[in-house]
């Protein structure tokens, strides 16, 4: 559920969203406000399974930005901006896309591309799996 998200808001203004990595929490974006929260409303999530929030079931990108969307709407908090590290990024650019609302976006070291991989990584990749695979099963 949304309403188990946990955030830190600091500050007043147009929101700016701040979206941590994997395995991150909200503690690590606190040093990217210094300078905005004083003309900004700066808030920064827990992203579900992360840090203090809970998980929720999201599956996918796509349950992960319905979240955040949802939780913003009952906070009456839609971001302007929105700054994503890692996933976050991830995460930003697919809200980005689907809720035209936002104005501006700024990704950090983000995984956004699928890179071109060629037959010997999936060779591997498989072999790796079928080996784990055959040594857990009894």
């Amino acid at each position: 559920m949304p309403n188990e998200i946990k955030y830190i808001e600091i500050g007043s203004g147009e929101v700016i969203l701040f979206l941590h990595g994997w395995g991150q929490n909200k503690e690590m974006m606190l040093p990217l406000i210094e300078d905005l929260k004083d003309k900004y409303k700066c808030v920064i999530l827990d992203l579900p399974g992360f840090g203090e929030s809970k998980f929720n079931n999201a599956k996918n990108i796509e349950d992960y930005v319905d979240n955040i969307r949802l939780f913003l709407e009952q906070k009456n908090m839609l971001p302007k901006y929105i700054v994503g590290h890692s996933f976050g990024g991830k995460l930003a650019v697919h809200y980005f896309l689907k809720y035209k609302d936002v104005n501006r976006i700024a990704i950090i070291a983000s995984p956004i591309l699928k890179p071109k991989r060629g037959i010997k990584y999936y060779y591997k990749i498989y072999k790796y799996k079928i080996l784990c695979y055959n040594q857990q099963v009894p």
